[in-house]
């Protein structure tokens, strides 16, 4: 929990975590791993009242802080639960922090042990909560409202009236990553007990088929609206889970004072982690920059490149006598970075020859 207590772009303002009495913008958050027949498993969030969840439970001996990269690393695993699905999780929680905020990079790796998990799908409910803006430093939180932002890749909270929170806070969901979903749950609290339920439902623990229904691939505006405490749920494909494979997906996290300085951290994590992925260091994209998966390759290779800023983008495949094989792409591309696969074909589809492009 640590790394979660001093991310904030605010002046004087808390970070995304809560510490001791001061108030964050993040009051807790959990993962969840949907499997078929609306079987959930989960952690952190309580399935009854003043109780968490019990399915994943960290590794004997898996923390790892390496505190010189701001980095730490988790696995998890629900192979004690009453009804385990089979998994393993791995958590990497990346510290940055820029000339324009410093933001979080989450990580999950998921795999199978026990056998095939079909049609799995990855869910993280965030209890966002606004901080009130109380010039003395005064405790205070105010209404919140979810957002989809950032071309339906991620969601914000806010104030729900202008001015009267500390900031924003929010998540981005990183690469490629299918079917995703925003949806939300109601918190709720009678005679000192706490639990979460569909929006409406009020006095009813959250159990697996409505986690399952809640982590489907729509947003479900109904579900997100400012009536009342709200928790957020992101959700995403995983594919079928098969021991031996790993599936990946993350995500970038942050606060600001503003929805637009929000969106410019994000992205600038979003760039971040795709360079890394490709081996670059995004300080020093540069228009223009190149890179294959595979050099020769047969069936088919993966050309990377970057933009330093968003613009016209167009990748061409020529022979050595300068003839045009074929267009991958020509489009306008946002800044970062890009993969185009070449499958060995020109533009009528037939293989080319083997040769030097």
């Amino acid at each position: 929990t640590g790394a979660t207590q001093v991310v904030s772009a605010v002046e004087a303002v808390p970070g995304l975590g809560r510490q001791g009495d001061a108030a964050g913008f993040l009051t807790k958050g959990a993962l969840m791993i949907a499997g078929p027949e609306g079987r959930v498993s989960d952690a952190l969030m309580p399935r009854v009242p003043l109780s968490p969840y019990k399915d994943f439970s960290p590794t004997a001996g898996s923390l790892v802080r390496l505190a010189g990269e701001d980095r730490i690393e988790l696995e998890y695993s629900d192979r004690g639960a009453p009804e385990s699905l089979g998994l393993r999780v791995r958590q990497a929680v990346r510290l940055r922090e820029t000339a324009n905020g410093a933001y979080l990079l989450v990580d999950y790796d998921v795999e199978a042990f026990d056998g095939v998990v079909a049609g799995a799908r990855w869910g993280l409910a965030l209890d966002f909560t606004i901080p009130a803006a109380i010039p003395d430093g005064g405790r205070g939180t105010v209404a919140e409202r979810l957002v989809i932002t950032s071309a339906m890749r991620g969601i914000r909270a806010q104030a729900v009236e202008p001015g009267t929170g500390a900031g924003v806070v929010g998540a981005l969901v990183l690469g490629e990553t299918g079917g995703l979903g925003f949806s939300g749950l109601a918190q709720w609290a009678i005679n000192g007990e706490e639990g979460w339920n569909i929006p409406g439902s009020s006095g009813l623990t959250v159990d697996d088929d409505v986690l399952h229904e809640r982590m489907q691939p729509r947003v479900d505006s109904a579900s997100l609206d400012p009536t009342g405490d709200r928790v957020a749920i992101l959700s995403g494909a995983l594919g079928d889970l098969i021991p031996g494979e790993t599936s990946a997906f993350a995500v970038a996290i942050a606060v600001a004072a503003s929805a637009e300085e929000l969106e410019r951290i994000l992205d600038e994590a979003r760039i971040a982690w795709e360079s890394a992925r490709v081996g670059l260091n995004p300080e020093t994209l540069a228009s223009g920059l190149v890179r294959f998966s595979a050099n020769p390759f047969q069936a088919w290779t993966e050309i990377s490149f970057a933009l330093a800023s968003p613009g016209p983008a167009r990748v061409t495949v020529y022979d050595l006598r300068g003839r045009r094989v074929r267009t991958l792409l020509d489009d306008v591309r946002r800044a970062g970075i890009h993969q185009v696969p070449w499958d060995g074909r020109d533009r009528r589809g037939a293989s080319v020859a083997s040769g030097v492009y």
